[in-house]
């Protein structure tokens, strides 16, 4: 008969916490990109509600507000502000009264 060892209550509480700061540490890093004016591609797509390959589209034909890294020129990046007013004005059932109101507190 073979006997199966259970783990102890101390390698128990262990493996909880050391869960518990794997938890955190990927909480801190969403709170930080939450809080940043920047998004990446793949968080502006998130952002606007379209694909990742839609937003390359549209950087491609300049349509879309972004910047690119200064020391990396093949990666762009968004600024959240920019991307609400293109949504704004990109929006064909806003109104001109709408837009100006909109562009007011954006700005």
């Amino acid at each position: 008969m073979e006997s199966t060892e259970t783990p102890s209550t101390r390698e128990m509480l262990e493996s909880i916490m050391d869960h518990l700061d794997r938890i955190d540490q990927r909480l801190s890093v969403i709170e930080e990109q939450q809080n940043s004016p920047w998004m990446t591609i793949q968080e502006a797509a998130q952002y606007v509600r379209l694909s990742v390959s839609k937003i390359r589209k549209l950087v491609r034909t300049d349509s879309i507000p972004y910047r690119r890294l200064p020391g990396d020129k093949s990666k762009v990046i968004f600024s959240r502000r920019s991307l609400d007013l293109w949504l704004i004005y990109n929006k064909q059932s806003f109104t001109n009264k709408e837009r100006e109101k909109a562009n007011m507190w954006i700005n």
